[in-house]
């Protein structure tokens, strides 16, 4: 059909933008489907070296996934080792819930805002750099 859009034809264009764990679930998407990891991927306050409060809950799969030493972060961090992407991440300098040392993978972009807490990334979001991830020419 002529409404039919290829993902390959919009890879320059789409970005995915994930707020916390949701950054997480975007990595892990790109992990089961090899044909996304050429999308440009901006993380907000996600945990992808994992977060030492997750032990907090422990009868909660998701925290337990977000967990330091869990398997979940150790396979994506393998992943992104072993294929690498157009990851971009933005990190708040006083997040309370994701440590700072904790909100990005070595040998990336970070853009960290300063004051900026986890619930600040995604309900004033630092527009500035997001325009500047988005659209470098600016």
């Amino acid at each position: 059909s002529r409404h039919h859009v290829r993902l390959v034809d919009l890879k320059d264009k789409l970005v995915s933008i994930g707020h916390s764990m949701g950054g997480l679930i975007i990595l892990n998407a790109q992990r089961q489907h090899p044909e996304l990891l050429e999308l440009r991927v901006v993380t907000m306050g996600s945990p992808v070296q994992g977060t030492r409060l997750a032990y907090l809950e422990p009868w909660s799969t998701a925290a337990r996934e977000m967990q330091p030493n869990s398997s979940f972060i150790a396979t994506l961090k393998q992943d992104v080792a072993s294929h690498p992407r157009n990851i971009t991440h933005v990190r708040g300098w006083w997040d309370e819930l994701v440590p700072y040392d904790s909100s990005a993978f070595d040998g990336y972009p970070v853009f960290t805002v300063s004051p900026g807490g986890h619930a600040t990334l995604i309900y004033n979001p630092p527009i500035k750099e997001l325009q500047s991830i988005l659209d470098p020419s600016r």
